[in-house]
């Protein structure tokens, strides 16, 4: 079976990659499991079955059931009505459930804690249905189970700790789903283990270096999450292994010689950040079938010892910082289908030893700096041959002896730049000249853009007081696609290093604003040579036309010079840090086939200026923190579109405009957390409560075929409703909690949006209410401000209204002559001390959902004599306060005035002091709050204080 699956896998990745070089080598793993579960239900069939089944058992089923929408199962013939071994999809044995199989077959809702009370359950299958919620703990308590299948669903949370108790289990299947944190080293006790799957999820941390305690573990499968740390050497201890995919996560560090373990039949290691040297003791893995090591860092040469690996069917080598030549010993490799070498810095001749490959169907060799093809007539059943940007001539390609015609997919064009022409002068004339290999090339000479008519020889003579661009065009009939060209030749004319002057200071521009001396590689990088020999950059025609810079260290913002790139086709900074915005300029790169800025750091909105690249094939930007996506209809050729990990919401897909159907690769999903506008809110106990889906969250949420789910935290159940809002008829205490909404649409099957966590408390009344001052001198104009002010709420977040209200015709005998603007007191009248000097208001502060409080207030208006009376507070200090009616008023001037006002602006005290301090007692005063002002020749103080 799992040779079956070998061969499934490998037809299926390279038959991908004719559209696309896709390395990633975890396919349909589904029919794989699928044919085993087959096998295994036909073995528990012959177990027998039995109408009796333990209490325990059915009420575990009835809860499963419930729990996961059982009346709208595709299935469910005989549930809840017959005996349970008549149940679809159900196996018993000696009064047991001893296998559940419905995958495939509509559950939605959560994992019924109840299985875990199947004390002979041996099989669970629940795989591709719409499980959601997390994995109950008790599952763990299954101490019989041997096959667990719960892929395919939307699970999330944590693996359960427990699950290191399943002592009996043989298949653990959980990818494609959405599982976070990190491998619990519990799972490294379970000594039966064969097969592991936990790949496309979100786990994060490292692989625990118990792992290699699983000496019975054949299939391991952790691709497409987060997990980071180095690979551990541990892994070399699974003798029987046989299976490792470990693709597409943030691995770092070298690859560990001791996975050279013999069993080995496939190792993908494809999409990290792995770095130093491919491990000679690879040679060792006789067994190997496939080798993806693609889309790294690794550095040096190739090492001849692969040539032993004389099963292998693919080598995927490519996107990684490979030198030197081809080993000679790869074509000792006569069994394979596949091989990509592209995106290195191979160079040297193509072995002649690759005509031995006789199996090979793709070969990849393009983005390097290779020279001499060899003979490859032997590969007959070659599909795909890319052969592009190297140093490749015609009599290149005719050496290889290939009829291109009959090839598939063949790109072959363009190639690097030829040499400059040679130049002679005699007298004022310069003749430039260049040759090349190849039958049937034809010359065409070209200034500044244009051809120069008639001259079509391998020679040009000019003037020496000619100006200009000068390079040669070399075309042949029998190769339609290409035409190479020399390096220009400048003549008079501004150009830097073999460059235009504009694109050399865009080129130094980048360099500077992405701590380009802190790259990992800038090998050349400001060097006295021409910018074609600088790591990463290709030229043609004095012009810049590739910027190859991924997984280099690149630190900083993108510059707006950028733009200046007028030829460049190709732009790949990715898995880097760069930050900040997408310049708009961008949108100027008018000749742009393919950009890659995904795995990095930037944010805000996607330029609407790329709209402006029509000829862009791939566009790659996941794994930053976009938003917003463009208008891009009119990029009508795109293949790739990779868009995933962003902040993008359904709105923004539809906004492209884009027809996705038409593309190869479209990947959207996942995408980070809606961020909330308001992480917490409140309601009043006991009224309606409606959660405005759409108005919670700072993106867009106004797609047409978009539905909501609101759940508690802890209890992850996804009730699906086009209505935008969620409804709590009667708000009580038990409602309050952690929320979590989320949104999918029927368009976008592969995406569930989450929002942050959203906190819903009870609403409290406000309790006291504040001002900042309580003055005012006379005269001031109309619209002065008095004081600001604040409410005590114990709803901390709340948002509260003030302003002036009826009270008890005493209390809010002025408020007429006031006006509040937000939180502001101003006046409404000009304040005349001798006519009258204290003012009573009546202030109500309303919280965001209708609650209220009221406190009375005494304003008081201070004399402004024609010395200048200042006023101010911070010389008078009435303490303590609060205080239960005797407290001392200290005044750093003598002989002041004492005054005491109830809420109700009523008379309670007055005294004449002939000291700094007065000691004030006053019996059998009611609680609450009071006012005393306090005047002496220099100032006049209002004082608000409480009795208790």
């Amino acid at each position: 079976m799992r040779i079956i699956f070998l061969i499934l896998t490998l037809f299926l990745i390279v038959t991908n990659i004719s559209g696309q070089k896709n390395t990633d080598s975890f396919i349909h793993l589904n029919n794989f499991k699928r044919s085993v579960i087959e096998e295994k239900k036909n073995s528990t069939e012959m177990l027998g079955d039995s109408s009796f089944v333990s209490e325990t058992d059915s009420l575990a089923l009835v809860a499963l059931f419930n729990s996961t929408n059982g009346a709208n199962w595709n299935n469910n013939t005989n549930w809840l009505t017959g005996h349970v071994h008549s149940w679809f999809g159900i196996q018993v044995g000696e009064g047991n459930v001893i296998s559940i199989v419905l995958y495939g077959n509509n559950l939605e809702g959560v994992i019924s804690s109840e299985l875990g009370n199947l004390s002979n359950i041996e099989i669970i299958d629940l795989d591709m249905n719409k499980l959601s919620g997390s994995l109950p703990a008790e599952l763990g308590n299954l101490s019989t189970l041997k096959e667990l299948y719960l892929d395919d669903n939307l699970l999330t949370g944590s693996i359960p700790i427990e699950f290191g108790n399943l002592t009996s289990i043989i298949d653990i299947y959980i990818f494609y789903n959405q599982l976070s944190g990190s491998i619990p080293v519990e799972l490294c006790n379970l000594a039966t283990l064969q097969s592991l799957f936990l790949g496309y999820n979100n786990l994060t941390g490292n692989i625990p270096s118990e792992i290699g305690n699983l000496s019975n573990l054949q299939l391991l499968d952790l691709n497409n999450n987060q997990l980071t740390g180095s690979i551990p050497a541990e892994l070399g201890n699974l003798t029987n292994l046989q299976e490792i995919y470990l693709n597409n996560n943030q691995f770092s560090g070298t690859i560990p010689a001791e996975l050279d373990i013999n069993s080995i039949v496939v190792l993908e290691l494809s999409n990290n950040q792995l770095t130093g040297s491919i491990p000679i003791e690879f040679g060792n893995l006789i067994n190997l079938d496939l080798l993806n090591l693609g889309n790294n860092q690794l550095a040096d040469t190739i090492p001849s010892e692969l040539g032993s690996l004389v099963n292998l069917t693919s080598l995927d080598l490519s996107n990684n910082d490979l030198i030197g030549t081809i080993p000679t010993e790869l074509g000792n490799l006569v069994n394979l289908q596949y091989l990509a070498l592209y995106n290195n810095q191979l160079s040297g001749k193509v072995p002649e030893e690759f005509g031995n490959l006789t199996s090979l169907q793709y070969l990849y060799l393009s983005f390097n700096n290779l020279s001499d093809l060899t003979n490859l007539s032997t590969l007959v059943g070659l599909n795909t041959f890319e052969i592009n940007n190297n140093n490749f001539t015609f009599g290149d390609l005719d050496s290889t002896f290939l009829d291109f015609t009959s090839i598939p997919s063949i790109i072959y064009s363009p190639q690097k730049e030829l040499d400059e022409p040679s130049q002679s002068q005699s007298g004022d004339d310069i003749t430039l000249s260049f040759n090349t290999d190849g039958s049937g090339n034809t010359y065409q000479w070209i200034n500044n853009g244009t051809s120069i008519e008639g001259e079509t020889t391998n020679e040009l003579t000019i003037s020496s007081t000619d100006i200009g661009v000068f390079y040669c065009e070399i075309s042949n009939s029998n190769y339609p696609n290409l035409v190479l060209t020399t390096k220009p030749i400048f003549k008079d004319v501004g150009n830097t290093h073999g460059i235009f002057t504009e694109e050399y200071n865009a080129i130094i521009a980048l360099y500077n604003s992405t701590n380009g001396d802190n790259w990992a590689i800038n090998t050349n990088w400001l060097s006295a040579g021409n910018i074609d020999q600088w790591y990463g950059i290709l030229t043609s025609e004095g012009h810049v036309i590739q910027i190859n810079l991924p997984s280099n260290n690149l630190f900083g913002t993108l510059p707006f010079n950028l733009g200046y790139f007028s030829e460049l086709t190709y732009l790949d900074l990715s898995d880097n840090q760069l930050s900040d915005s997408i310049p708009e300029e961008i949108g100027d790169l008018s000749k742009l086939q393919f950009i890659d800025l995904s795995d990095n750091q930037l944010v805000g909105v996607v330029p609407s200026e790329l709209s402006n690249l029509i000829n862009l094939e791939y566009i790659y930007l996941s794994n930053n923190m976009l938003s917003d996506l463009p208008d891009l209809s009119g990029i009508t050729n795109l293949f790739d579109f990779d868009v995933n990990n962003n902040k993008f919401t359904f709105d923004d897909l539809d906004n492209t405009g884009l027809d996705y159907s038409l593309m190869d690769n479209f990947i959207y999903a996942p995408q980070d957390t809606l961020e909330l506008i308001n992480e917490t809110i409140y309601f009043n106990e006991g009224s309606q409560a409606i959660i405005h889906c759409r108005g919670l969250s700072s993106e867009s949420l106004m797609s047409a075929n978009n539905e909501f789910s609101v759940y508690k935290e802890n209890d992850q159940v996804y009730v699906w409703s086009s209505s935008p809002e969620y409804t709590i008829a009667s708000f009580a205490t038990t409602d309050q909690g952690k929320y979590i909404i989320s949104v999918r649409n029927s368009d976008y099957p592969d995406l569930i949006l989450f929002s942050d966590t959203l906190i819903i408390g009870i609403n409290h009344t406000p309790t006291n209410i504040e001002i900042s001052s309580f003055n005012i001198n006379e005269n001031e104009p109309l619209g002065t401000s008095v004081g600001v002010f604040s409410a005590t709420d114990a709803d901390l977040n709340d948002t509260h209204t003030f302003s002036l209200v009826t009270g008890n015709e005493t209390n809010d005998a002025d408020n007429s002559s006031f006006t509040i603007d937000g939180d502001t007191l101003k006046v409404a009248d000009v304040f005349d001390y001798e006519t009258k000097q204290v003012y009573y208001i009546y202030v109500q502060v309303d919280d965001a959902q209708g609650l209220s409080y009221n406190e009375a207030f005494v304003i008081a208006v201070s004399d402004i004599v024609e010395t200048g009376i200042e006023i101010v507070s911070e010389s008078i200090s009435v303490f303590p306060n609060p205080s239960s009616g005797q407290f001392t008023i200290e005044n750093s001037s003598e002989n002041f005035k004492i005054k005491i006002f109830n809420s109700v602006g009523e008379l309670i005290f007055e005294k004449d002091n002939q000291s700094h301090k007065a000691q004030i007692e006053l019996s059998g005063i009611t609680p609450g709050t009071y006012i005393v002002v306090i005047q002496d020749n220099e100032k006049v103080v209002n004082k608000k204080f409480i009795i208790k």
